[in-house]
Parts: structure tokens; sequence; C-alpha cells
């Protein structure tokens, strides 16, 4: 069983950056990224003239949607993140002219200010995003396959 943990966990990182080395090198501007980037939009083009409306549309909608959500909320962590940097520069500030009202908001402002990383980093980069939102749900319907069948 650990064998087996130990080599999908090799194989994501390997995945992973290898994927990562592939974004960093589509930014590189070169002739044969923007081959790759062209190929990539012929083949998005011919996959949507294709496909009936009455599939794109609500594949469209679903997916703008999700686009949306996650940009607003990574936004929005990424300001309460800001407002936690804020805070505890106040509390430091307040710690060295001797005035020590709030020690017990110190771990509170800490841990806002790692889960708004956490978050932030989460919602805020796309790749990160779309994967856990799929394992999510691959976990929903291995559930729902093992209830119903």
């Amino acid at each position: 069983m650990l064998k087996k943990k130990l080599f999908f966990s090799i194989l994501l990182l390997v995945l992973f950056f290898g994927l990562k080395a592939d974004f960093v090198n589509a930014q590189t501007p070169d002739d044969s990224s923007n081959i790759v980037f062209d190929k990539v939009s012929n083949a998005q083009a011919i996959i949507a003239d294709n496909t009936p409306t009455t599939i794109t549309t609500p594949l469209l909608f679903i997916s703008n949607l999700i686009e949306g959500t996650r940009t607003r909320t990574g936004s929005y962590i990424s300001m309460e993140r800001i407002i936690a940097i804020q805070q505890l520069d106040t509390i430091k500030k307040n710690q060295d002219k001797g005035i020590s009202e709030n020690t017990i908001k110190k771990p509170f402002v800490y841990l806002k200010l790692y889960l708004a990383t956490f978050g932030s980093i989460i919602f805020n980069i796309k790749f990160i995003f779309d994967t856990l939102l799929i394992l999510i749900f691959v976990v929903f319907i291995r559930f729902l396959w093992r209830k119903f069948f």
C-alpha cells in the first residue's frame, strides 16, 4: 500500500513539474510555442464548430460561472490577506510602543493570514483550482457509484 501511494505521489509530482515546465516553455516567444498555440486554438475552433449549440451553451455557461466564482473568491481572499497583514503590522507597532491590548487577537490574525494565503494560492492559480475541482468531482461520483451500484 505504501509503495502504491509513493508511486502515485511521485507520478503526480513528475506530471505537475512537467506541466509547469511546459507552461514556462510556452511563455517563451520562440516559433515552436506559437505553432503549438495555433494548433490548440484551431482544435478548439473545430470542436466548437462541430458541437451542437444545445451542448456548448450549458457547458460555456457552467465554465464561465466557475471561472467567475474563482476570480471573485480569489480577489476577496487576497484582500482579506492584505487586511490581515495590515492588522499584524498594527499589532507589532502597538507592542513596540508598549501597548498590549490585543494579545489574544494576534494568534487569530496569524491564523487568518495563513488561511487567506492558502486560499489565495488555491483560488488564484487556475491549475490548482481546476485540479482540486476535478478531484472533488471524481470523489463525489465515486461515492455515488458505490452508494447506488
